[in-house]
């Protein structure tokens, strides 16, 4: 690779010494998005390939995901994929990076059969699948490069950290983490292999931040049974649980809940038919036929018995919990004496989607409590997987790590963290601020700032699952705000005549003194006022007739409405 070639990235030209490149893609000051570099020898490892939801003004956007391009080409490409667990942000963007950067994926088993449904739902070809299932405790060696899946408790099940080891340098990315001691679906945190890690050597720390702020151990998964229990057990009406679909643990939670309480279960909404259905062929869910009821048997059983786990825990709109709002789902109508219960947090930005849904719920009598409401707020009804104050304390004194990186939050997030890391272990422990695009160079003796990439967003649409650059949402956008006229007509370039003119105007609020009518023919009037004008000035060259016939619509609407529609020319041009 020349010189030249690496103009774009200087840092890349610092080479033939062992260190390590380490930038961050996404997740830094942000939920979601998460991906971390690694290069090493010019091989790229992508630490989780993670998407993030859009906020409802990105109209017809499903997700958001990354976009460095201009670096992947410069380096040739992806080396491997390690993924830490199986949740959207952390895997939402895989399929459009193997589409364009192939590369073998490595991941536990219950990640790989969320990675390979979501492949296989793309159409992408089976055959062109490389997922390599691992087990937590696996080592694979990449040449001199060792990396080691290490079991964490999440709230997904076989999520795991990563340890990279190379000769000279240890790495260890914590991913999303939380220390369980309590646990009973899964073995504890391996406390005992992060010990032997910091024993060994720890660089490095690129630890989730996620949770700082609370003081104390992360709760564990078992708390939430008995106060889940208890409400369960004092409701009259139906029983709706909305929760991240991708939350196993709390679906067999609520599951146990039901079986003991001889309560019936009816599953609302493809995510989580999806989830049930693949944790039950991966081992994670018992049989469910006597407890599980048919559309069919829905009306035959009594509301009191019937339990139902329902999409919709961030108010997403095609939700079967908003269609419930509406009173548009299909086999429930909303009743005074049901309850809906919220056992999940609001991820950042989508609260007023969540709070909407909440109202027009309450609106028609229904009940509903949540870990999130001020005035029914139930402690205990919901935990995060994500590691508190006292779980990082345990971390930090287990492996030592010369440098920590908080990555997978907010920078007030990355702030209270360096605060902690002070205030807790004195300087014994370097907290580096990190931003998304930061690059930074880990040798044996220091870490250095080497210079920033530019990370794109792109916009994945929601018909086509297609992505949109920034561009092609702005013009999106700009529609959805300012409206769109579309002039159509056939342009004789001897004449200079306009015929057949016509223009479709929507989007745009006129002034009721005219007809909408009346507004196009003046519109049109101006049209060929502006053709008679660019002929004297620019015979016989179209596209600067049609730019100005385009310009000059967009001055005569901002004129009546004081702003500027999107407008479309389509002439066709004759001699």
């Amino acid at each position: 690779m020349s010189d030249q070639d690496l103009s774009p990235f200087p840092f890349l030209k610092e080479a033939n010494f062992p260190a390590i490149r380490i930038f961050q893609i996404g997740g830094c000051g942000e939920f979601g998005l998460n991906m971390t570099g690694l290069l090493y020898h010019n091989r790229l490892f992508l630490v989780d390939c993670g998407s993030m939801f859009p906020d409802p003004a990105k109209l017809g956007v499903d997700l958001i995901i990354p976009n460095f391009d201009k670096l992947l080409s410069t380096v040739g490409g992806v080396f491997a994929y390690l993924i830490t667990h199986g949740h959207e942000d952390h895997i939402g963007a895989l399929p459009y990076f193997l589409e364009k950067w192939p590369a073998p994926v490595y991941a536990t088993s219950w990640t790989s059969a969320l990675i390979k449904h979501k492949l296989l739902n793309r159409k992408f070809p089976e055959d062109k699948l490389s997922i390599n299932v691992i087990e937590a405790g696996d080592r694979i060696i990449f040449e001199d490069m060792e990396v080691t899946w290490v079991h964490v408790n999440h709230s997904i099940p076989m999520a795991c950290a990563l340890y990279f080891k190379t000769p000279q340098l240890g790495i260890f990315h914590s991913g999303d983490l939380k220390i369980d001691y309590l646990s009973n679906f899964e073995s504890p945190t391996d406390l005992t292999t992060i010990h032997k890690i910091g024993q060994n050597r720890v660089d490095l720390l690129l630890c989730d931040s996620t949770n700082i702020e609370k003081e104390g151990f992360s709760q564990s998964e078992v708390q939430v049974l008995q106060p889940l229990e208890e409400i369960v057990k004092q409701a009259t009406g139906t029983i709706y649980f909305t929760f991240f679909s991708s939350n196993i643990w709390r679906i067999k939670t609520i599951l146990n809940i039901c079986k003991t309480l001889k309560k019936k279960v009816y599953f609302s909404g493809q995510s989580i038919i999806n989830a049930v259905d693949l944790a039950f062929s991966e081992g994670l869910i018992e049989p469910l036929q006597d407890l599980l009821v048919s559309e069919n048997e829905i009306g035959h059983i009594p509301k009191s018995k019937l339990v139902v786990l329902v999409t919709g825990s961030q108010g997403e709109k095609r939700s079967g919990l908003f269609k419930l709002a509406l009173g548009e789902h299909r086999h429930f109508k909303p009743c005074p004496d049901d309850l809906v219960i919220f056992s999940s947090r609001i991820i950042p930005g989508n609260e007023k989607s969540v709070l909407s849904v909440i109202n027009l719920l309450e609106s028609q009598g229904v009940h509903v409590i949540s870990a999130f409401n001020q005035r029914d707020h139930f402690e205990g009804i919901h935990v995060s997987g994500h590691a508190s104050q006292k779980d990082i304390e345990v971390l930090l004194n287990a492996l030592k790590p010369r440098y920590l990186m908080p990555i997978h939050g907010t920078f007030s997030q990355f702030i209270e963290f360096e605060k902690f890391v002070k205030k807790s272990f004195n300087k014994t422990i370097n907290t580096i601020p990190l931003k998304n695009g930061d690059v930074y160079t880990l040798s044996e003796n220091d870490i250095l700032h080497s210079g920033q990439i530019e990370v794109e967003r792109e916009y994945v649409d929601s018909s086509s699952l297609l992505p949109m650059t920034h561009e092609e949402l702005r013009e999106r956008l700009r529609i959805g705000e300012f409206g769109i006229a579309i002039l159509f007509g056939v342009y004789s370039l001897s004449s200079g005549w306009l015929f057949s003119p016509t223009m479709t105007i929507l989007g745009l609020a006129l002034p009721k003194t005219h007809t909408k009518e009346e507004w196009v023919k003046d519109a049109l009037a101006e049209a060929e006022e502006t053709i008679k004008r660019s002929l004297a000035l620019h015979p016989c060259d179209p596209a600067k007739i049609k730019e100005e016939l385009r310009i000059a619509i967009r001055r005569y609407f901002f004129k009546i409405l004081n702003k500027k529609p999107v407008v479309i020319v389509d002439l066709s041009m004759t001699e």
